[in-house]
């Protein structure tokens, strides 16, 4: 039977999955949709590097991205845009398969809330999300009418994005396996997943179960040292993002934090999978629920509760549409006992930290590096570094054990959760053997040489190559 790779125009999830193929399948058709998720021309380095690969492994090739299934999208896309907006379904009726929630969980993300009001949806961005959640359905409803007598399973990158999510539905609906795959530590490798990338209990697994030679003491690698020393300076290793230079720009919130003070910091509810099975819940039904309920038994134990909001919980557009949900929470609540802190403010984080009596986070990696600086932390749901349920509370009577610090941390017990989480992160997955490594504009040859993703993105670079004082930074 054949595996089905589905190849989107993103240079990452395109990269890693050829590698992944040529590595662990054999009967393999790789199914080209990067017309379908772009509109942009793939490069011609790109396409000799794919058809290569695939000649080598004997893969075939199929592309898809019909003119009729654009003909249709943009036939249906207005009337699908208003039921949108008014709460009503939207369909793919020649697939016969919903993609409302596919297009809420991609909405979110650019609006910054999960439960955002639909008669915001802005239409240029529905558009787009529409167009490519509509056209895979359309076109994987023809091909695998056709060929699903030979089709076993259908492998995919991260599974959230539209063109993903609507591939898995499409997977579902013929009753075929899915296989997801993700980045793995870093741009060389790419890591496996038994359910989803965004289901914890399947880091929770590869994390424990580790081979690293340093778990047996759970000592820190060098690389795990190393990931810890980044985080502790602001700067995610994992994502390459630099956190604590942007909240330098801002002026902190200047708050008085002792040991009466509980921390509490807020995850973005737009980190979630439109597909209802890959989001594990526990305990509380939301992060609000959570909160209040944190909030209560702060004031019966007569301590004083700092609530600080997530950075990227606003708007790509700039909008803060959460704020009014955390100040009707905070409202039930006299003032004197909660502070706020919203996500324009700056706020000292680690030092505010070790001032604290302890902290308590929804799912955000933050606690791992409170819990990194010996701050007894606790994860209200399911964190990536929450394996350990001493580390969680996921009920009222467990916030209080907590918050009267009644569960007592050993140092082996924090050690392990740091050196088994800091080691995995910085050093897991498999190694590609088909190119060094992946990035957003292309990929490097395992002969040095850089291939470009698109032409826009070879223009772009040499565009920098030719004028670099264009993009220097002055001052």
């Amino acid at each position: 039977m054949t595996s089905l790779v589905v190849l989107p125009f993103k240079c990452k999830p395109w990269a890693f999955l050829l590698d992944y193929a040529s590595q662990e399948l054999e009967e393999t058709l790789l199914l080209d949709l990067s017309k379908i998720q772009s509109w942009r021309w793939v490069s011609r380095g790109r396409r000799e590097f794919q058809n290569s690969l695939a000649e080598r492994n004997n893969f075939r090739i199929k592309k898809l991205g019909s003119s009729r299934s654009l003909f249709y999208a943009f036939l249906t896309l207005t009337q699908s845009f208003f039921n949108f907006r008014n709460s009503n379904e939207v369909r793919c009726k020649m697939a016969d398969v919903r993609l409302e929630e596919i297009l809420a969980c991609r909405l979110s993300a650019f609006l910054g809330i999960r439960n955002f009001n639909r008669k915001e949806t802005p239409f240029f961005e529905f558009a787009k999300h529409y167009l490519v959640a509509f056209r895979t359905a359309y076109d994987l409803q023809v091909f695998l009418s056709l060929e699903i007598s030979t089709i076993s399973r259908v492998v995919m990158f991260n599974g959230r994005e539209p063109l993903e999510a609507t591939s898995i539905v499409m997977a579902d609906k013929f009753n075929l396996e899915v296989n997801i795959i993700e980045k793995g530590s870093d741009n060389s490798r790419y890591q496996k997943f038994d359910n989803s990338p965004h289901f914890h209990p399947d880091w929770w697994k590869l994390i424990t179960e580790s081979d690293s030679i340093y778990s047996e003491n759970n000592d820190f690698s060098e690389a795990g040292k190393r990931f810890v020393e980044l985080k502790l300076q602001g700067v995610d290793p994992y994502f390459g993002d630099k956190w604590l230079r942007e909240r330098d720009r801002k002026e902190a919130a200047r708050i008085p934090i002792n040991e009466n003070s509980v921390l509490f910091f807020s995850s973005s509810t737009t980190e979630y999978s439109p597909i209802s099975r890959f989001n594990y819940e526990a305990g509380f039904l939301d992060q609000f629920e959570a909160v209040s309920q944190l909030a209560e038994a702060c004031i019966e134990a007569g301590l004083h509760l700092v609530i600080r909001r997530h950075p990227n919980s606003v708007g790509m557009d700039g909008k803060d549409r959460e704020s009014d949900l955390w100040l009707k929470l905070i409202s039930r609540f006299p003032l004197s006992k909660i502070t706020y802190v919203g996500p324009d403010v700056g706020f000292q984080t680690y030092a505010n930290a070790k001032k604290a009596r302890c902290v308590f986070v929804w799912k955000s990696s933050i606690g791992f590096e409170t819990l990194a600086l010996n701050v007894p932390t606790f994860a209200l749901a399911s964190a990536k570094w929450s394996w350990n349920r001493d580390f969680c509370c996921w009920s009222r009577n467990e916030i209080n054990e907590a918050l009267r610090q009644e569960i007592k941390f050993g140092k082996y017990q924090i050690k392990e959760i740091i050196s088994k989480y800091a080691n995995f992160m910085s050093d897991s997955g498999t190694k590609c053997i088909n190119f060094t490594s992946a990035h957003k504009w292309g990929i490097v040859t395992l002969s040095n040489q850089r291939i470009y993703n698109g032409v826009f993105e070879r223009f772009v670079q040499k565009i920098q190559f030719t004028f670099p004082y264009l993009f220097s930074r002055r001052g």
